[in-house]
């Protein structure tokens, strides 16, 4: 298999191909355990306490929905090619491993773009302390980059947060500089994002079931849609 992210990113084909024809089980659990150890990581240079609960549960979440993952591409691989994909579990497995790697470049650049500004990273320590939800979050960036200290001040109040956060208000410079990282971040989560949920799957029954375009796309479709049903759930375990 191959992990060079040049060859991954710039010849698709390519590495899905090798991952067929030459399945290795444990690069692809090496591929799928990378998030969680990236997240360790991170965590720590952020100075973020970590919680190893979290951290195993993350881990265990990201093997078990590849393992079913792989399994609905081979049942509807099945249905399609029927016994020509006899032993070709593994090579699926190796395939969609590659859906972690994507994750694995969007968490770096994520982090990357963080700590081009290091008061975001600080008020991100701060709220760990406290109890909101994203929406939440988000407004509370708006209130800061709008540096609107009432708004602040009742979010606080309303929020019962008793540290005060008008020390992380941004600067109309700051504000700048994180509306051009958010641009580039945005950017490249499309691309990453339009190869994880449609490039490789895509490429990677393709390969598996050995029929055109228009077949395989109308199978990725009732794959895609069967592990929407099915992947959410996960989630509250």
């Amino acid at each position: 298999m191959l992990v060079n992210p040049f060859i991954v990113l710039a010849h698709p084909v390519k590495t899905i191909k090798d991952a067929v024809e030459k399945p290795d089980f444990n690069t692809a659990f090496f591929i799928v355990l990378v998030p969680t150890v990236l997240l360790i990581v991170f965590n720590l240079i952020a100075g973020v306490s970590l919680d190893l609960f979290s951290i195993a549960r993350h881990g265990a979440l990201n093997y078990l929905s590849w393992v079913i993952a792989s399994c609905v591409f081979y049942f509807f691989a099945f249905l399609v090619a029927g016994k020509k994909i006899k032993g070709k579990f593994l090579a699926i497995m190796c395939s969609l491993s590659y859906i972690w790697f994507f994750v694995s470049i969007m968490m770096i650049v994520s982090f990357l773009l963080l700590m081009g500004s290091p008061k975001l990273i600080a008020l991100q320590n701060t709220l760990q302390k406290e109890s909101l939800t994203q929406e939440e979050v988000r407004v509370l960036y708006n209130i800061l980059a709008n540096r609107d200290s009432e708004a602040l001040q009742s979010f606080e109040r309303v929020h019962d947060i008793s540290t005060d956060l008008s020390g992380y208000m941004l600067t109309e410079e700051e504000t700048g500089i994180i509306n051009n990282i958010t641009f580039f971040g945005f950017i490249s989560g499309i691309v990453l994002m339009f190869y994880t949920l449609f490039l490789y799957p895509f490429l990677t029954l393709k390969l598996i079931i050995k029929r055109g375009s228009a077949a395989t796309f109308v199978l990725y479709l009732i794959v895609f849609a069967a592990l929407y049903f099915i992947m959410p759930p996960l989630r509250i375990f």
